[in-house]
């Protein structure tokens, strides 16, 4: 989050990033966890934890997998949610690698029923409107985002910003940035994790009902 447009700085980003990612794994006990970090060759984030010290780091996560390339290209079975960060364009297709990958899929299916515009009204989510508060959105059961990779959610969020260029600049304050950051993971992962806990009470329920 924030080391691409709002060019936060890659070492503090990556950093609070494994911290957070460590930490929700230790309080995630409802299941098998695995979240897949994807980043593209040339990111100077991909480029750190591809370091010696880095790399150890990211070995005593268990639940961590880092993949080079771009969301299109990464395609896994039984994913549950895809999180990613967001600015005030998220839903102009080509803003970023991420919203060209999102876009794509959401417009392209059934002349853009389920855009990602549409869901945003929808859900009456602005994930922009407040850093570090995510915005989660249902995919439905139709879609191939859901049908094909599991997909239930998408998880939008938007961190710092220490681009003088973009609003909110907090001018390389980085005690709040840091923050922030660290909150915008935080609240991502908790918002992700009580979805699946609803998700699987409901599945236990309906066992339930029909043994």
């Amino acid at each position: 989050l924030s080391t691409g447009e709002f060019k936060y700085d890659a070492v503090k980003a990556t950093n609070i990033m494994l911290e957070r990612i460590s930490n929700f794994e230790e309080s995630f006990s409802i299941g098998e966890l695995e979240v897949i970090l994807v980043e593209p060759e040339n990111s100077p984030v991909l480029s750190l934890l591809r370091t010696k010290e880095y790399s150890s780091r990211v070995d005593a996560i268990p639940c961590l997998e880092v993949r080079a390339g771009k969301l299109g290209d990464t395609e896994s079975k039984g994913l549950y949610a895809l999180c990613f960060g967001c600015n005030h364009r998220i839903a102009s297709p080509g803003e970023n690698k991420s919203n060209v990958f999102i876009n794509k899929q959401l417009n392209g299916f059934e002349n853009g029923k389920y855009a990602l515009s549409k869901l945003l009204v929808s859900e009456k989510c602005e994930p922009f409107s407040k850093p570090s508060k995510p915005c989660l959105l249902k995919i439905p059961q139709e879609h191939p985002l859901n049908k094909a990779s599991g997909i239930q959610f998408l998880c939008l969020v938007r961190g710092p910003n220490m681009n003088t260029m973009r609003d909110d600049c907090l001018q390389d304050d980085y005690e709040k940035g840091s923050k922030r950051l660290a909150e915008a993971y935080d609240q991502s992962f908790q918002a992700i994790k009580a979805a699946f806990q609803e998700t699987v009470s409901t599945s236990s329920e309906s066992l339930q009902r029909f043994p």
